[in-house]
């Protein structure tokens, strides 16, 4: 309520249930399905013609779906098209948490862990001197801080044994001792959180994992990091770099090459 000022009930069974909601309303525009929705959340019963586009050859929109925890993953395997992999996610934590709950709700609904597309994102420290590289990893290491401070983010740091630096930052976060949080964050922490080399050497240090969409997220204060990544990328990978998003501290890139 403090953060969104709406109550928190039911994530995972409402946003499920708007899911198939809106797969009812595409339906409705691109098939003339009368649009009957009956939910504990949602109702829908009448489309009027001035709302309801021609249809299009394109089909639906993929639907992509944000998590951290196995309900969320499971619900990402039985109705999404993708799932968003949290930022501060590990190899480890992907393979023991991430995939077999979305393989477990895959099959409850006949389908492929495949059928899911996974996007993540990736901190990247880099830089072009070491003065460069000291401040993007002290950067990475105040983000994943402020993460993990996160309750219902602890099961990515339990993954490898670091759950009382969890609730040591949770209790900072509640007390409002910001400044204080990064230094929680061992660089052990940040060698599994983050991918670190030179500019030249990200790409190839992203190449394993297996096969997800990736997506590396820079920092600003990294200095000329970000635009000699891209230009390196762009040299290993073509034209299937593209820049994804830009904020007032972030630029992400995406690449439609398997890894991380």
């Amino acid at each position: 309520m403090r953060r969104f000022g709406v109550p928190w009930e039911s994530p995972a069974k409402k946003l499920r249930e708007l899911i198939l909601a809106l797969r009812a309303i595409w339906d409705c525009w691109q098939n003339g399905t009368p649009l009957q929705v009956e939910g504990e959340f949602y109702n829908l019963s009448l489309m009027i013609p001035e709302f309801s586009p021609e249809s299009q050859p394109y089909g639906n929109p993929p639907v992509y779906i944000a998590g951290v925890n196995p309900m969320m993953c499971r619900l990402a395997g039985e109705v999404a098209d993708g799932f968003h992999v949290h930022p501060i996610h590990t190899i480890k934590y992907l393979k023991e948490v991430v995939i077999p709950h979305i393989e477990t709700g895959a099959a409850k609904a006949g389908r492929r862990r495949n059928d899911v597309a996974l996007s993540s994102l990736v901190f990247v420290i880099t830089g072009a001197t070491p003065q460069e590289m000291a401040v993007a990893r002290e950067c990475v290491r105040a983000q994943v801080a402020f993460y993990a401070s996160t309750r219902n983010y602890r099961i990515i740091l339990d993954t490898h044994g670091w759950g009382e630096t969890a609730v040591r930052l949770n209790k900072k976060a509640a007390q409002g001792a910001w400044n204080t949080m990064a230094q929680e964050i061992t660089d052990e922490m940040l060698e599994v959180f983050a991918v670190e080399g030179t500019p030249e050497a990200i790409p190839d240090k992203c190449q394993f994992g297996g096969g997800y969409c990736v997506r590396l997220l820079i920092p600003r204060q990294y200095g000329g990091g970000p635009l000699a990544v891209r230009s390196t990328c762009a040299q290993h990978h073509g034209n299937d770099l593209t820049t994804l998003v830009s904020s007032s501290y972030t630029t992400a890139m995406g690449l439609t090459w398997g890894g991380w």
